[in-house]
Formats: C-alpha cells, structure tokens, sequence
C-alpha cells in the first residue's frame, strides 16, 4: 500500500472538474486529516455555551475528541478528550456541567482545564511514576484563540494567529455579532444538529453552493 504523503493530488484537480477519488479515497481523508484539520484553525464552539464554571461541551478537531469548558479561574480552555491513563473518552455527553471530569474506565479525574486531580488507589503506584507530571492530564491543544466570543483552536503549535488565518470571514463574523441588539450573539439555546454519511467535502459544498438555494 502506498503512503498517503506519496499521492500526487495536482493530477486529481483540475480547473474544471475533480477525479471522484478526492471524495472517496481513505488515503486522501487522512492526509485531509493530517495537513488541514492537523493545521488550520478550527471552529470549537462558542463562548456563550459555557458561561459558568465547570461548564463544557465536546466535539472534534478533526478527527481528534476534544472538551472545551470554562475553568474556575474563568478562562476557556479545549482540551483533548481523553484521559491521560489508557486514552479512554472522559466526557460522554455532549454539553454539561461539572466541578471535576472523572473517566468511567478507572476512575481518575480531572480538573476542567485538563490537569490531573486524582488517580484511583495511588498506593499502586511505585516511586518511579510522578503523578504530577502533566502529561497524565487530559492535555490541551496547542493554541486557542477566540474572536467576538467565537472559539477557535488548532492541533499545530505553530502556524499564522487567528486573525491571519480569518482574514476576509471576520467581516462576515463582525456582521453577524454587530447586528445583534447588545453586540453579543449567545448560542446557549443550543444548536441544530443532523447526521451526515459521507465525506466531508460533499456536505461543505451544500452549503456554499448557491445554485439550488432559490428552489
């Protein structure tokens, strides 16, 4: 089997049309996965949807689960979901409220910006493993960054800020929040959610493509 990095894609796009493999092909999904979603800016959520302490909702950046939720000390955080013992999902539901995150697999916990709080029968533990290392926390990606309360975060430690990467889409964000009556928009109600099999390309283009909107 061929490395997904060793595909040559400018044979696969052209000016006028794209071979169907772009849509189909698990190879191409996980360089998708690795050089956009592993790179870009990503939309996580907002921060009307945790507005008090130990608030959270879970969702993904890629292909990776993450948490975001508001800590005591009143900052957002994202978080992976996933716990920093054997990698299970710590959070199970996808909005909550709760002073500690504990994973149902064996029990630890953990502080809502991802640190570690507690393990379970520490006494089996040797000298040689240091709880208080943060690598045994839920870990948080590498940079977060917010624009008119809208909640963004990227897998690359490295890479243009958010504002850079928005560009032009901050003018249609400012639209948005500067319509709103007070000059917030809040998205605690909740939001629409629907089920789509298929690739992620083809329901992106559903809603950028104008041709079938005036029917």
């Amino acid at each position: 089997m061929t490395s997904p990095d060793s595909l040559n894609i400018s044979d696969l796009v052209h000016r006028d049309k794209v071979h169907r493999s772009i849509y189909t092909d698990p190879q191409i999904f996980e360089l998708e996965m690795k050089h956009i979603f592993g790179r870009a800016w990503v939309f996580v959520g907002h921060e009307s949807q945790v507005t008090s302490a130990g608030d959270y909702v879970t969702g993904y950046v890629g292909d990776q689960p993450i948490v975001m939720s508001r800590h005591t000390d009143g900052r957002v955080y994202v978080i992976y979901n996933s716990c920093g013992h054997r990698g299970a999902i710590v959070c199970n539901e996808e909005t909550g409220s709760s002073k500690l995150f504990r994973c149902c697999y064996h029990g630890w916990t953990f502080k809502t910006n991802g640190d570690l709080n507690a393990v379970t029968m520490p006494r089996g533990y040797d000298d040689t493993t240091d709880l208080s290392d943060p690598a045994l926390g839920m870990g948080r990606l590498p940079r977060v960054e917010s624009y008119r309360r809208f909640v963004f975060a990227s897998l690359a430690a490295r890479g243009p800020d958010l504002a850079t990467h928005l560009g032009p889409a901050r003018d249609s964000i400012d639209e948005v929040v500067d319509r709103a009556p007070d000059g917030e928009v809040d998205l605690s109600a909740g939001v629409h959610k629907y089920v789509f099999r298929g690739n992620w390309k083809f329901q992106l283009e559903n809603s950028v493509d104008m041709y079938h909107v005036p029917f």
